[in-house]
């Protein structure tokens, strides 16, 4: 029996229980959405990415009185001459170096075996025969993975057009896109939302460019110490060393062991051992001077937390994940700092009423 005093259980109304259901169905179909999507978001993400990485270079121009849009078109016109240079420049060097480094390939992979880690690993789980057997066996299917590459070099090149399209759209527009929504929100909060944005935004833009000039820096440094020491196919190494620079931690790394492999290969222990000490000395200069310098200006960001990022980053979407998990995680940051400050303020400004309160009383 209820008395008067007993507070009655609360009781959960059939519409709240719809409400939950309408939510959960929603979320699920939104899941499922972008998973239908993730190509499309995919390039997407890689647009604004881009733009990011132009912002810079449009802000600079547009702060000296140019029109934006003839900023934008300056800073992709200057994009694609670079682009085309080096092209034009390496593209010849680097087909003659890449065919003289195919044709090679069974003389390096025959050097490579002679090596007695490799000589073990091959004794004792026959890699060798095993490879060879795996070539065997797919000798027979040669059309349809030459059809699926044609296809994804298609697909590739689309990806690209969008890309590049897309980050021209947001850097013409993507202010007064972002101007217009803030228009759906109340007026008191339209101020420190637009910041917030500006402020992600100048994280993701700075880190996209620290890094793409560090990477710049090691394909450099690189290449010109394997001309140096006289190891042929130095021009496609140190793009590889440039491409795989771009991706955080581990990017550097797996490339430095195929410049000393091919170096080895082509050039003898005695420069592959240089080559090594080469890389090791630059890497100490990028982890303790180039990058701390595009971390602290950016990032700010604890190791620990950029490690995990690049897992999650890494597991959700193999290398493009690697790749835009940090300005992802940058920005995420600057929104959760933001949020916390807010909580902050919200109880000091409740604290402070209380104690109003108790010295009225």
């Amino acid at each position: 029996m209820v008395t008067p005093d007993t507070p009655s259980k609360p009781r959960v109304t059939s519409r709240e229980v719809w409400t939950v259901l309408v939510n959960v169905l929603a979320l699920v179909l939104l899941v499922a959405a972008a998973w239908k999507l993730r190509t499309m978001l995919a390039w997407v993400v890689l647009g604004l990415l881009l733009a990011l990485s132009f912002e810079p270079g449009v802000s600079w121009l547009t702060h000296r009185r140019w029109k934006r849009g003839w900023a934008v078109l300056a800073v992709f016109l200057l994009a694609t001459v670079l682009l085309g240079g080096l092209i034009a420049t390496f593209v010849p060097m680097l087909s003659e170096q890449g065919r003289d480094l195919i044709a090679r390939g069974p003389e390096l992979y025959d050097r490579v075996r002679e090596l007695p880690p490799v000589r073990w690993a091959d004794e004792q789980f026959q890699l060798s025969e095993r490879l060879r057997s795996g070539v065997g066996d797919q000798a027979g299917n040669v059309a349809q993975p030459a059809l699926a590459f044609a296809g994804g070099v298609l697909h590739g090149i689309a990806g690209a057009i969008t890309v590049v399209a897309l980050s021209i759209f947001l850097l013409l527009f993507g202010e007064t896109v972002f101007d217009q929504a803030l228009a759906w929100l109340p007026l008191q909060s339209r101020a420190r939302t637009k910041g917030l944005a500006t402020r992600m935004s100048k994280v993701v833009s700075g880190y996209m460019a620290g890094t793409l000039m560090v990477a710049s820096i090691s394909g450099v440094v690189m290449g010109l110490a394997l001309m140096f020491m006289g190891v042929p196919y130095f021009v496609p190494l140190g793009l590889l060393m440039l491409a795989f620079g771009i991706v955080p931690i581990i990017g550097t790394s797996i490339a430095a062991v195929v410049l000393v492999g091919v170096a080895f290969a082509t050039s003898g222990s005695t420069t592959a051992l240089i080559v090594t000490g080469i890389f090791l000395v630059y890497q100490q200069i990028e982890n303790h001077l180039l990058q701390p310098i595009v971390q602290t200006r950016t990032l700010k960001m604890n190791p620990m937390v950029i490690v995990l990022a690049l897992l999650v980053g890494t597991g959700l979407a193999g290398v493009l994940g690697a790749l835009v998990a940090l300005p992802i995680a940058g920005a995420l940051q600057v929104l959760l700092g933001d949020v916390l400050q807010r909580r902050q303020e919200r109880m000091g400004a409740g604290a402070t009423e209380a104690s109003r309160l108790r010295t009225d009383a």
